[in-house]
């Protein structure tokens, strides 16, 4: 092993058990409150978002060693289609096998459903008075796309995103319920 796959593994290991903290967050949450999810459409729908989200970082983490290059994206996704079409079917190896396109894939996904909670959803709106610098990132992120940043960057954006998110979902769930039992 080299000095960058070791960087990289230890990026790995640390990425993976945060997303795992955090998905374990998301299950327990669910079921917690399943009911007050039910009573409000913003939080319902952002606690869908985040769980995919969420899917798709775990995912995605496993396939940040990437260069990211148009030719090698433009080559896996050809892969991925003569896989598709040859066999119906798509697992991990092949997720690893054409990880150039996979990977960005996955965190696309998630960009995608952060920001749409972000634009969509009261709670989440930008406001500049009380953005966090992981909001505001999720959102230079998001303006500019993910092909010039490098795939970990992303992902960490993303993640950091999705923690605070989720942390402002949960506030306003355990606040209404508070105010519900006075």
């Amino acid at each position: 092993m080299n000095a960058s796959e070791s960087e990289h593994y230890g990026w790995l290991v640390k990425a993976r058990a945060a997303n795992q903290e955090l998905l374990l967050d998301l299950l327990r949450f669910g079921a917690q409150h399943r009911e007050a999810l039910h009573c409000t459409d913003h939080d319902r729908t952002a606690f869908a978002l985040f769980v995919g989200a969420g899917f798709s970082m775990w995912r995605a983490a496993f396939l940040t060693d990437t260069a990211r290059t148009w030719s090698a994206i433009l080559d896996d996704a050809n892969k991925l289609l003569e896989t598709l079409v040859r066999d119906n079917a798509i697992n991990y190896l092949h997720d690893r096998w054409t990880r150039e396109w996979m990977g960005g894939y996955y965190i696309n996904n998630a960009r995608w459903r952060l920001a749409y909670a972000r634009e969509n959803l009261a709670p989440y709106k930008p406001n500049p008075r009380s953005d966090s610098e992981d909001l505001t990132n999720l959102d230079r992120l998001h303006a500019g796309g993910i092909e010039a940043t490098r795939a970990r960057d992303s992902w960490d954006v993303l993640h950091a995103a999705l923690v605070e998110m989720f942390g402002r979902l949960k506030a306003s769930v355990e606040n209404r319920q508070v105010a519900d039992e006075q």
